[in-house]
C-alpha cells in the first residue's frame, strides 16, 4: 500500500469523520429509546450528514442584467447579487428561474464562473433580457441526497457506499440490526432503522 496523497487524506479524514458523527448520533437515539422504554427498534434520522432532510440546495440572486454573447451556442453571462465565497461549481447544471422572458429561464450548463458572476451555455438566442425577479439555482442535489442516490444505486459513489456501509457493519458487530429505510417525509433521503 502507498502513502495517501494530500486530497485522498482530506477525503479519507472527512469521511471518517462523517462515518464517526453518524454512529454517535445513532448511539444517542438508541440510549434515548432504551431510557424511554422502548425495548426493539427505533428510527434515526432526518438531521444527520447521511440523513438530513433539512438541507437546502444553494441558490444565487442575479443582479443586473446579463450580457450575450457567441451564435450558438450562446453564453449568458448573469452577475451575481453579492460576492460568493467561492465560484459557482462546473461540474453540475444550473436552473434559471423568474425571468419575465421565460427564454432565459431552464436548465443549462455552466461555461465559466468567478465569485461575482456565472456564464451559462444556452443552446438558442434567449432575446431581450426582461428582468422580474430572476433567481439561478444550483440544479444539484443535497449531500443527504446523494447518499440516498448512492443506496438506490442511481449513482455510484465508492466512498459514500463504504461510508454506509462502515456504519452498517459497527452495529451489526454489536448485535444490531440496522438497516436504510426511505425517510416517507421527503422520499429523496433515508432513516436508519436500528433493531435490538
Amino acid at each position: 500500500m502507498s502513502f495517501p496523497t494530500a486530497v485522498q487524506a482530506r477525503t479519507q479524514a472527512s469521511d471518517t469523520t462523517v462515518v464517526l458523527n453518524e454512529i454517535q448520533a445513532i448511539e444517542s437515539a438508541i440510549l434515548v429509546a432504551v431510557q424511554q422504554g422502548k425495548f426493539s427498534n427505533t428510527s434515526i434520522g432526518g438531521s444527520t450528514t447521511m440523513t438530513d432532510s433539512n438541507q437546502i440546495v444553494p441558490n444565487w440572486p442575479i443582479s443586473g442584467t446579463p450580457t450575450v454573447t457567441g451564435t450558438g451556442p450562446f453564453l449568458v453571462t448573469y452577475p451575481l447579487a453579492s460576492t460568493q465565497a467561492v465560484a459557482p461549481d462546473l461540474s453540475t447544471t444550473y436552473v434559471v428561474d423568474g425571468s419575465a422572458n421565460l427564454a432565459y429561464n431552464g436548465t443549462f450548463t455552466p461555461y465559466a464562473s468567478t465569485t461575482t458572476s456565472i456564464t451559462l451555455s444556452y443552446p438558442t438566442d434567449p432575446g431581450a433580457f426582461v428582468l422580474a425577479d430572476p433567481l439561478l439555482l444550483a440544479a444539484s442535489y443535497t449531500l443527504a441526497e446523494l447518499y440516498y442516490r448512492t443506496w438506490q444505486g442511481l449513482v455510484t459513489d465508492e466512498v459514500k457506499a463504504a461510508g454506509m456501509q462502515s456504519v452498517i457493519a459497527n452495529f451489526s458487530q454489536l448485535g444490531y440490526g440496522i438497516k436504510r429505510i426511505t425517510n416517507g417525509f421527503t422520499n429523496n433521503t433515508f432513516l436508519w432503522y436500528v433493531t435490538w
